[in-house]
């Protein structure tokens, strides 16, 4: 994903919790200040994780974070290519 269509999508979503606007808040402005797109995904993640291992999480809260789980998730030929590593002794 763009780090324009990720802004685009991260300004569009409406939270009513506090700290869940405050994420989505410093995501943006992180995306904006340059930072590394992966890197803002996975910090936004682990967030949304505790929340959730909490269960203070809203439900637009819980469909962004299975959004990110599965956008996370490698395709069939990339965990393949992943698990041949294993195979072979170094």
């Amino acid at each position: 994903m763009e780090r324009k269509e990720l802004i685009d999508l991260l300004k569009q979503m409406q939270f009513n919790q506090p700290n869940e606007k405050s994420m989505i808040d410093e995501s943006i402005a992180a995306l904006t200040a340059g930072n590394n797109v992966h890197q803002v995904l996975m910090n936004l993640g682990l967030q949304l994780n505790k929340l959730a291992v909490s269960r203070k999480i809203s439900p637009a809260g819980l469909k962004l974070y299975m959004r990110l789980i599965k956008a996370n998730q490698p395709t069939r030929s990339e965990a393949f290519g992943l698990s041949t590593l294993s195979w072979f002794p170094k």
